[in-house]
This record gives C-alpha cells, structure tokens and sequence, in this order.
C-alpha cells in the first residue's frame, strides 16, 4: 500500500527524549511540525490534500489543515498518536 505519512523518525525522536543531550532534537522537528501546519491551516488560498491510502500521523496534521480534502474509498485514515 502506497502512504502519506510525513511522518519523523520515531526511534529518532525517542532517543532524542531519552538521551540528556537530544532533547533539542525533537524539540527542533515539532516546532517545524507545526510551523508547517499552522501555515496550511492559514494559508490565504485554497489547498487540496489528496489522502489516497494510508493517511497518518504527520500526513494527517498537513490534511487537516488544508482548505479541502479529497478521500476514496482506499483512504485509511489514523492518528496513532
């Protein structure tokens, strides 16, 4: 199945809360995260996702916000988090 994940790398990310020195790691990546999906979400013109196939995680964070979503009956959609 082909996904729309734009997800991070969660052993990435773990290692980045459970070691002393990376903690700026994951901090650095959420706050573009959501840089990005705060921008869609405000974004003056209109944005279209199209969500084919599996749709999670950060996937789901840029669909949300965009102005339009199209879905077909291969979307499955989740926000494991």
């Amino acid at each position: 199945d082909k996904a729309f994940c734009a997800g991070g790398d969660i052993v990435a990310l773990y290692r980045s809360m459970t070691e002393p020195q990376g903690a700026s790691e994951g901090e650095a990546f959420f706050n573009e995260e959501y840089e990005l999906d705060y921008l869609i979400h405000t974004f003056q013109k209109p944005i279209v996702c199209w969500g084919h196939g599996i749709v999670m995680g950060g996937g789901m964070g840029i669909m949300e916000g965009a102005s339009h979503r199209v879905v077909t009956e291969g979307s499955k959609l989740a926000m494991p988090e």
